[in-house]
């Protein structure tokens, strides 16, 4: 459901005396500085703050400061929303710790926004989470404060004209109840000025209203339940898909594992076709090898008869014929001689 159909006008809170305490809680998302705007409405650091991307503010808290009008404001700083350390059970017992804290009644719900940021979806959830805890009608009591005024370089007014159109349909829901702060001022006539302007929004909305938002608490235990029940569903989902995931990734180590495998035996099949071929290498180089020295061998030869005379060759020749002759002669004598015998 859009969260600007989830507000509607709701009915007003009973209970509430003319010259009561007025008190505010903040709300926010985690940095947009709740806990700076408590200091600077009660004029003292009573709230831890930092500038730090984590939740500062642990646990529900309410400080009290009287102004110089004599009107005593309690402030209830809450937990940033959405820390995704924190689980939904936890907020829901910090909300409980709010509304024990306001035991007479709640004068404004605080939306602490800031200028550094984009009013995003987590502004929208958190809208919503307020709107399934404390029920539709708290739009009726609910001020948006901008923090960081110290860096706008516009209007306040221009500012707010050229939001996106989410926020601009919000402060259209808070009939543009908005104040910008400015926590690092150290003017402290400005830091009263915007206290006053904050205090003016909360008796328009205590003259609209009448009376101070308070709690069914047969209602909220109902509400409590619900906000578990989905927050234990949406776990139970998410869980699923971690499991799909996990399963999803399990099998594709099971494929990269096999194919790791197959590329294992082409590899092995490739080593060994290559050392057969490096070893049928190494017997044609020695063949190799072997056919050059015969052909030194013979070419040595043909270089040595090239380099002879041919006088001394043919003069060579008949010395060998002569002397096979000489001893074909001897020799024919002495085997007759022994055939005689």
């Amino acid at each position: 459901m859009e969260y600007a159909n989830f507000f509607k006008q709701g009915r007003k809170a009973p209970g509430a005396t003319s010259r009561e305490a007025k008190t505010l809680i903040l709300f926010g998302r985690v940095g947009n500085g709740k806990s700076a705007v408590g200091n600077s409405i009660t004029g003292k650091k009573k709230f831890l703050s930092r500038i730090n991307a984590s939740c500062v503010t642990t646990e529900c808290q309410m400080e009290t400061t009287m102004l110089d009008d004599g009107q005593v404001v309690n402030v209830i700083d809450t937990p940033g929303l959405f820390d995704s350390s924190k689980g939904s059970d936890y907020y829901i017992e910090e909300m409980d710790k709010s509304i024990t804290l306001a035991k007479d009644g709640i004068h404004g719900f605080l939306l602490v926004c800031s200028i550094r940021t984009r009013f995003s979806t987590e502004e929208e959830s958190v809208l919503r989470s307020l709107g399934e805890f404390f029920g539709k009608e708290i739009i009726n009591y609910m001020i948006i404060i901008f923090t960081g005024g110290d860096d706008l370089d516009t209007t306040f007014y221009e500012y707010l004209s050229k939001s996106p159109p989410s926020l601009q349909k919000v402060l259209q829901l808070c009939k543009n109840r908005s104040v910008l702060f400015d926590n690092k001022t150290r003017d402290e006539s400005q830091r009263k000025k915007q206290v006053q302007q904050l205090m003016s929004l909360v008796n328009k909305i205590k003259s609209e209203n009448g009376q101070p938002y308070k709690v069914n608490e047969g209602e909220m235990r109902k509400k409590e339940e619900h906000i578990l029940y989905e927050a234990q569903q949406r776990q139970n989902e998410y869980l699923k898909q971690l499991e799909a995931q996990q399963k999803q990734l399990e099998a594709q180590i099971a494929l990269i594992n096999g194919a790791q495998s197959k590329q294992s035996e082409i590899a092995e099949t490739v080593q060994q076709e290559l050392k057969a071929k490096i070893e049928q290498l190494e017997t044609d180089k020695n063949s190799y090898q072997q056919e050059i020295v015969r052909y030194e061998i013979l070419t040595d030869g043909i270089k040595s008869l090239e380099s002879e005379p041919v006088e001394e060759y043919h003069s060579r020749k008949r010395d060998k014929l002569f002397m096979a002759a000489s001893v074909a002669l001897n020799v024919l004598p002495f085997a007759a001689a022994c055939t005689i015998m």
